[in-house]
């Protein structure tokens, strides 16, 4: 028995997307990709808009994993407060896939509703070895939340969502993308940060040494015959 046509259309993009999403794996997965990586990843905020809370506020909202509010329960829904002290509400999915990166949003140009997620290295310092433990792990993590249900995914305590409402306020990543100079200062800030700290450490290093006791010369004792 043959397929409707709508049916067979949705399985043949379906395979198209899957087969996309192999390549996309395939590549991302490249040990080059992870270690090498500079800038951060750019994530498309998948429902721009603003929802309105029982408080009869309008919130913009950020989801990287659903496409209508219809996919996101009521309650997959937080309330937190990011850089400017703004109030957004987050999903459940994209909380998560942020609570192991440093991540930032960016708006549209009247500052009302968030259109990307900059997701970025954890840590400025790390090696190449790190970096892609870290960009693999985060790739990962993204595809397994695009084939959950929001019902799946654990609920984040309050204590992890404060912290990562924290580090939300605290990110540049959006300007220091943005405005190249500004990620080359802070490069050139970190990099004399490390350079003061070694100095530091061979200063005490230096310290130790000259602390050290000298060493008594005692005279042989006289021998008798």
């Amino acid at each position: 028995m043959a397929l409707p046509e709508s049916t067979a259309q949705f399985l043949e993009l379906s395979h198209q997307a899957s087969e996309l999403m192999d390549l996309l794996l395939k590549k991302m997965h490249s040990p080059e990709e992870y270690q090498n990586r500079e800038r951060p990843w750019i994530v498309r905020n998948k429902l721009i808009g603003l929802l309105e809370m029982a408080d009869k506020k309008k919130y913009p909202c950020v989801s990287l994993f659903a496409t209508t509010m219809n996919e996101v329960p009521r309650v997959c829904w937080k309330l937190i407060k990011v850089k400017g002290l703004k109030d957004i509400l987050v999903c459940s999915k994209t909380l998560t896939f942020v609570s192991s990166a440093k991540a930032e949003f960016h708006y549209d140009k009247t500052n009302t509703v968030v259109t990307h997620a900059f997701i970025d290295c954890i840590r400025d310092d790390f090696k190449a070895k790190d970096k892609e433990v870290f960009w693999r792990h985060q790739m990962e993590l993204y595809f397994q939340l695009i084939n959950s249900h929001y019902e799946n995914v654990k609920e984040l305590d309050v204590a992890t969502v404060e912290e990562i409402s924290k580090g939300l306020q605290e990110a540049s990543i959006v300007e220091e993308t943005l405005n190249p100079e500004l990620r080359e200062q802070a490069e050139q800030a970190e990099q004399a940060k490390e350079e003061e700290e070694e100095e530091e450490e061979e200063e005490e290093e230096e310290e130790d040494w000259d602390e050290m006791p000298e060493l008594e010369l005692v005279p042989p004792a006289s021998s008798k015959i």
